[in-house]
């Protein structure tokens, strides 16, 4: 997800007014309106239906590069390939962002559209705007069925915990990678059933995300059947340095503060 600012002055004049977000979570069958510019920018809008919400499976990238992961997206039914769009509820408060994904396929590298959640976005700018880093333990996980984390030793009682944290998701999250050298790879493993953080349960990619947004976090696993509790740290992206790095980078000069004209509820 990248954060891109302008100056509204620069517009000259152009009628523009911030967008309203609604950060509830889509469900699948919920009727949502898309809008956005076709090719001609010209206004283009289409009726349709969240098919689903799933998390996002790229493959291992052969050539090393970035691959999206530990985040649930929209898929629309119907959804427009001819243009990018916001994804709204009647109201027009947008709840998604039409993003596109890059992977690579059998042969040659491919893009994948699908709706960003707003939350998603909203944390992004927020950050921008007010120069607050981002904590990450730098690991990614994969969604595992309670069915299958029982046959790994999950205990009944947090079976029953996870059950009441999210009905609708019955299930676990699981190591999957870990970065190497992170603080991260010294107390997690592959195969690992993360339970909780900072004592709290959860088992969603986003509840994971926010649970750890300070310096050192506790963590809960289940490993080899037995339950381990350890602290770790989550290294923080400087997201002020890194952006005009970026931008420096791109247009050569510097960067203007414009994010403090970003409105974010």
């Amino acid at each position: 997800l990248s954060v891109v600012s302008f100056d509204p002055q620069a517009l000259d004049g152009t009628p523009i007014r911030a967008v309203k977000f609604d950060t509830r979570e889509l469900e699948p069958g919920e009727p949502v309106t898309v809008v956005g510019l076709g090719g001609d920018s010209r206004l283009r809008t289409l009726a349709t239906h969240v098919a689903t919400m799933d998390d996002v499976n790229f493959p291992l990238s052969r050539t090393l590069q970035f691959r999206d992961a530990n985040l649930e997206v929209v898929s629309l039914v119907n959804s427009p390939s001819e243009f990018y769009c916001v994804i709204t509820r009647q109201d027009g408060r947008v709840r998604a962002l039409s993003s596109s994904f890059a992977t690579e396929g059998a042969r040659d590298a491919v893009q994948i559209n699908r709706g960003m959640p707003a939350s998603v976005v909203l944390e992004a700018v927020a950050a921008a705007r007010d120069d607050k880093p981002l904590y990450s333990l730098e690991t990614e996980f994969e969604a595992l069925p309670i069915a299958a984390a029982r046959k790994l030793g999950l205990p009944a009682e947090w079976v029953e915990k996870l059950e009441q944290r999210n009905p609708a998701h019955r299930q676990v999250l699981a190591v999957a990678r870990v970065a190497a050298g992170s603080a991260a790879a010294t107390v997690l493993q592959e195969g690992d059933l993360l339970l909780a953080v900072n004592g709290v349960t959860l088992n969603r990619f986003r509840e994971v995300e926010e649970a750890t947004q300070s310096p050192r976090v506790q963590i809960t696993v289940l490993r080899d059947g037995k339950l381990i509790s350890s602290r770790t740290r989550a290294p923080a992206a400087e997201m002020r340095q890194m952006r005009e790095q970026v931008i420096r980078e791109m247009v050569g000069r510097e960067v203007g503060d414009f994010f403090a004209k970003i409105e974010v509820p």
